[in-house]
């Protein structure tokens, strides 16, 4: 059972096999997080499933019941809904102050030397010491002129903040147009700001995001400035970076709008603003944001490519937006009810800073871990032979090797074999339906021969790479169940065993199917070509998939079997008298029985 903050980890620790690639494969690297550490085959899936659950207003008219069904989220209650608070899972309410812990006021906190380097060293909950350093800007009472800052655009982005310091790019407050009590207040804003940087923030949030997410910020420096003039004065705070290609940056720059937070409370360690509803927003938390973004740049996980709502997402997810202060509630509320907002939103496009990208992000990541709370996510060694043990539940298993067994000892009624649940399958993947509802999911396992070892029998599964012929009796003289799937857009040759079997020709392809003398379920998918079964037997299967009543043109019995065709243009020939016919299609299955003797169907109930 994996918690919300064991998914994300999870998540993120497969990314870290991209950090080094300068190319584009941001969001190949999404797609092989999303498979090795989710039920969902991709990141496009993940994301149309919770396009799906938002929109299904049938089951649940109600908005709140709608999001709490999808993501877990809990709108306007004490816990800010942080991966590692309660309403994500977590044993802790994690309210709006306590996200980013401080142990006393600002009154006592150190304000930096202008100039100065500052090493920041911080302890995870596993015990483990990281430190960073700090470069302070030269001057606190000045902020960097953005009148000519592109936002959105990445290149321009970089290039604009590697002259942060440059002097000529610099205003003093001083010589802001505004009164003698207005810059008396950046200057007591920007004191605050350092001071609480200096002593909490910085220290907190990179602890936050490696307790939240098992990525830590170490030897590498992060620049601080001030900002408010200009495209950005609206914004909170904004990170980017100094690196060659989509490589781990050695510099990042954190930049807070001094102008924006210029009511900022002196003593409060939050970095407290008081909002017109009554409500707070505090900078503590736009910080933690912020260091997700610094620490993912630091290692390469950000790259140019991801979609903008995952990298503003995954960031929000650790400060949390549920609780009332949040100030994001409101366009929560909107991205569910407002289907055009959502799947606008929920788009692949790159940039950064847009309105909705950051709740709907949010909620994107929030429901990846909450649909996982009841899956096990195992990555194997495909250097040795190991062996896992499968009791029910969802389960995905990535690096499967031929050398490897699974113990299959889920406690189901009825006998203990696949025959009583079904397969399904992708490309590469391989999924056993358990009665129970759950899965268990087989990653890239195309071209392997999988054991399973199931009720004291092996159980074998073998997926053809190439067009070739399948032949069960070569599984330990057929006499055990076997699931045998042959390649994808090819012509293959596929044998039952004797003891009963799955059997699937693959997409597309004219594929000869051969039953054996057990039980044995012919599967046929659409899209899946002309095939031909032959010795099929009355207590044989044939189950079709993803077909609806009305794709099927025609289902002709005959004398020696049945032959049926496809509005695709495919067909099926069957020899032989196989009763039973499934028909499979958006989780609605109908059977059907052939009468031999009379030529016709006959709907079961």
């Amino acid at each position: 059972m994996a918690t919300a903050i064991e998914t994300v980890k999870n998540f993120v620790s497969v990314l870290k096999d991209y950090a080094q690639d300068p190319s584009n494969v941001g969001r190949i690297a999404l797609d092989d997080a999303t498979r090795k550490t989710t039920i969902f085959p991709s990141f496009a899936d993940a994301v149309k499933e919770l396009e799906r659950k938002l929109l299904d207003t049938t089951t649940y008219p109600d908005t709140d019941t709608r999001l709490l069904n999808a993501t877990g989220m809990v709108l306007g209650s004490e816990d800010t809904g942080a991966i590692s608070g309660a309403n994500a899972g977590g044993s802790t309410v994690k309210n709006a102050e306590d996200i980013v812990p401080e142990d006393g006021d600002l009154t006592t906190a150190t304000l930096p030397t202008p100039g100065s380097t500052t090493q920041i060293t911080y302890t995870g909950e596993d015990g483990k010491t990281f430190s960073f350093n700090v470069k302070w800007p030269d001057s606190f009472t000045a902020l960097i002129d953005s009148k000519d800052f592109v936002l959105g655009v990445p290149d321009e982005y970089e290039n604009y903040l590697n002259l942060f310091f440059d002097s000529n790019n610099l205003l003093e407050f001083d010589d802001l147009n505004t009164s003698d009590e207005g810059k008396q207040l950046l200057k007591n804003a920007a004191e605050t700001m350092l001071k609480a940087l200096n002593t909490y923030w910085f220290k907190e949030s990179a602890k936050l995001v490696y307790d939240s997410f098992g990525i830590a910020l170490d030897g590498k420096t992060i620049e601080v400035g001030f900002i408010g003039t200009g495209p950005l004065s609206a914004a909170g705070a904004i990170t980017a970076q100094t690196r060659v290609d989509d490589k781990p940056a050695d510099k990042s720059y954190i930049v807070v709008n001094v102008v924006g937070f210029a009511g900022i409370d002196s003593e409060n360690p939050n970095g407290a603003i008081p909002m017109a509803d009554g409500s707070f927003l505090y900078l503590d938390r736009t910080i933690a944001h912020e260091m997700v973004h610094a620490t993912m740049h630091s290692l390469g996980l950000m790259k140019k490519d991801m979609p903008q709502f995952f990298t503003e997402g995954i960031a929000e997810v650790v400060e949390g937006e549920d609780d009332s202060s949040a100030g994001r509630t409101g366009d929560i509320a909107t991205l569910v009810n407002d289907s055009d907002t959502l799947l606008e939103n929920l788009n692949f496009g790159e940039g950064t800073g847009s309105h909705y990208a950051y709740p709907v992000g949010n909620m994107f990541m929030r429901f990846l871990a909450h649909q996982n709370l009841n899956t096990t996510s195992i990555i194997g060694d495909p250097n040795r032979a190991q062996t896992f043990d499968y009791y029910g539940n969802n389960e995905v298993i990535t690096n499967y090797s031929e050398a490897d067994t699974i113990n299959y000892q889920a406690n189901f009624t009825g006998v203990q074999t696949p025959k009583n649940g079904t397969t399904s399958f992708s490309y590469d993947d391989l999924n056993i339906d358990a009665l129970d509802g759950n899965q268990l999911i087989l990653r890239d396992v195309r071209g392997k021969f999988m054991t399973l070892n199931m009720a004291g029998a092996n159980v074998y599964a073998y997926m053809a790479e190439h067009s070739t012929e399948v032949n069960g009796n070569n599984f330990s003289g057929g006499n055990n169940f076997e699931i045998l799937f042959g390649s994808n857009f090819e012509n293959d040759i596929i044998r039952a065993g004797n003891a009963g079997s799955h059997l699937w020709g693959g997409i597309s392809g004219n594929d000869e199917i051969f039953g054996g003398n057990g039980q044995d379920t012919f599967i046929y998918n659409f899209l899946d070509g002309n095939d031909a079964i032959h010795n099929a037997e009355s207590q044989d299967v044939v189950s079709l998939r993803k077909i609806s009543l009305a794709e099927i043109s025609a289902a002709q019995i005959t004398d020696d079997g049945v032959y049926m065709t496809f509005s695709d243009g495919g067909s099926l020939n069957i020899s032989g008298n196989p009763e039973t016919f499934t028909i499979e299609k958006n989780g609605a299955t109908d059977t059907y029985k052939a009468d031999y003797q009379t030529k016709s169907w006959t709907q079961q109930s």
